[in-house]
């Protein structure tokens, strides 16, 4: 049974160890430049002293008042659609289009000329070119989110049985696949405190610096496998390639000095962008592997935490689903009536049928990961 068993795990199932959610990140975000600053290496820092920043730098108040506007032109202008409560992540998706439109990349002829003029004014005023705002207004999110996704190893001690209910024992007897959407270190912490080892596509060179192998990764003995769609935070971009580290300062590479090609962390932020994102390579890979696997091999997938608001995702999970008429979803959600009316298109429909529901191919387990009991997993498989 065990090979035919996934997880796909969202933001909702690391809220209870005390990682904030979207709207908390934003918040976050949002306050930014009171207490980070850009540094030398081009990432913005908590911690560090501040410096004064040059003329033509992005600064962190700049690069928040940036986010701001764009944050009220979702909320408010009429050429696009109003998003009521825009956070993070739909401003990122807005200012990575609009970085595809400028380079020339993708035409998107949604951004009006009222818009781009606000947006150019908004950089002449602070002496900054509208290409690096957009820029380093994402390396800020990015950044940010690095910092503030560090959790307390204490806490996943401490509350190691929620995700024992989550996981069950019985499921890690064999391969299983867990495909995660977060960009914290949760689940690898969880993993090392049961002595699991697992495969992540990361294996180390002969300075013992852990690169992104996909060859490797698709042939591992190993029986479980992380695949972290959305990225890291602890991954970096490094000799054309990709590397795992704690801290891009101090890696094992002579070559370069003894730190990363670049600071910022390997994440996806965004919405609809996500899709663009998942044809880059590494992440192509991965996503590439999540599909492999869904067509080839999972016929119940535990979802966990997932709002199904990502559109490349969803595309994955409802080919799959119409695949088989045998194929099953368990969904472990906070709140069963935000997560239908919230969910996108296509998984709305299919999460609110009750003919699924009736057969059992879709099992919602409503109260979140904190409601479940040992056998609450086992009784929806069967």
């Amino acid at each position: 049974m065990n090979h035919e068993v996934a997880y796909l795990l969202g933001s909702g199932l690391s809220k209870p160890f005390g990682l904030p959610g979207v709207s908390e990140l934003t918040e976050r975000i949002l306050t930014s430049d009171q207490f980070a600053s850009l540094h030398t290496d081009q990432c913005y820092h908590v911690g560090l002293p501040v410096r004064i920043h040059q003329i033509g730098e992005i600064s962190t108040k700049i690069a928040v008042d940036f986010i701001k506007l764009v944050q009220g032109i979702l909320g408010h202008e009429s050429t696009v659609n109003r998003i009521p409560e825009p956070n993070y992540e739909d401003i990122a998706d807005f200012i990575k289009q609009y970085h595809l439109s400028l380079t020339g990349e993708y035409e998107n002829p949604a951004l009006s000329r009222t818009i781009l003029k606000e947006i150019r004014y908004f950089a002449f005023n602070n002496q900054v070119s509208v290409k690096r705002l957009l820029e380093y207004s994402i390396i800020l999110i990015d950044c940010m989110l690095q910092y503030f996704l560090h959790h307390n190893h204490d806490v996943v001690l401490s509350k190691s049985e929620l995700l024992m209910n989550v996981i069950p024992d019985l499921l890690m007897s064999d391969q299983i696949d867990l495909f995660t959407l977060n960009h914290d270190l949760l689940m690898e912490d969880y993993l090392v405190t049961k002595g699991i080892t697992y495969a992540d596509g990361f294996y180390p060179n002969q300075d013992k610096l852990d690169y992104f192998d996909f060859n490797k990764f698709w042939h591992s003995p190993n029986k479980v496998r992380l695949v972290k769609l959305h990225g890291s935070i602890d991954r970096f971009y490094h000799n054309q390639s990709m590397i795992k580290v704690s801290d891009p300062r101090y890696i094992n590479d002579p070559g370069s000095n003894g730190f990363s090609d670049n600071f910022v962390p390997s994440v996806l932020s965004g919405k609809t962008v996500k899709m663009l994102d998942y044809s880059k390579p590494i992440h192509a890979d991965l996503y590439g592997y999540f599909r492999v696997k869904l067509a080839t091999e999972i016929s119940k997938l535990i979802v966990v935490g997932y709002g199904f608001g990502d559109k490349g995702i969803n595309n994955a999970l409802s080919s799959w689903f119409g695949l088989n008429p045998t194929n099953r979803m368990i969904v472990v959600t906070l709140d069963e009536d935000a997560l239908i009316s919230n969910a996108r298109f296509a998984m709305g429909r299919i999460l609110a049928d009750q003919g699924y529901w009736q057969n059992r191919r879709v099992v919602i387990l409503d109260g979140g990961i904190e409601n479940l009991s040992s056998n609450s997993i086992r009784d929806a498989l069967s």
